[in-house]
């Protein structure tokens, strides 16, 4: 007669982080943003995705977030012709049928559960979930980042319009984020 062995508990899976590129989605926003520092025609928000390993930005390295981002940017001219990247928000997609209680995601080098996870959600779309980790990256957020970033560049530049783009994604990012291939922002 042979002995049994207990069953072993299901072991934790530790799931991939895509972007929003990798997962088919885009962010569409309704509405059109200007800098009313220049009257240049550019495009002022925009959105870069990490698509391998080895990539960084804004300190970011891909490979501590155990799969690629999504940044979301504001982009501020104050020498009137270069412009210089602000995150506003750093995303990650995760498929629905990963997110099984128990299962966790790579972020910063630790093993965050997905029940945690789920309160950084932005949306589910198509069956993904869309989550903000913008708080792992600017644990004060993009407000206090863009108003310490004024205080070291002290001018004439008036960065007020960058908390009134960043407001208007914050109340509207859930609904402009959708399946279909990126394009660019508007230009204003």
């Amino acid at each position: 007669m042979g002995t049994s062995t207990p069953a072993e508990p299901d072991a934790i899976q530790e799931i991939q982080g895509y972007s929003l590129k990798d997962a088919g989605l885009t962010i569409t926003a309704d509405q059109v943003f200007s800098d009313p520092n220049t009257d240049q025609k550019r495009i002022i928000w925009d959105t870069w995705h990490m698509e391998d390993a080895t990539q960084e930005w804004f300190s970011v390295k891909r490979a501590d977030y155990g799969g690629n981002l999504t940044f979301v940017t504001v982009e501020t001219t104050e020498s009137g012709i270069d412009y210089t990247s602000h995150v506003m928000f750093l995303l990650q997609c995760y498929r629905g049928e990963d997110l099984a209680d128990g299962n966790t995601i790579q972020i910063q080098g630790e093993q965050v559960p997905v029940e945690e996870l789920r309160e950084k959600e932005v949306c589910e779309v198509d069956g993904w979930m869309v989550c903000d980790l913008t708080s792992y990256v600017l644990p004060e957020g993009f407000p206090a980042t863009m108003e310490k970033w004024e205080q070291e560049n002290p001018g004439d530049y008036d960065y007020q319009w960058t908390f009134e783009v960043y407001d208007a994604f914050k109340q509207n990012l859930s609904n402009w984020i959708q399946v279909g291939t990126a394009s660019e922002p508007a230009m204003t």
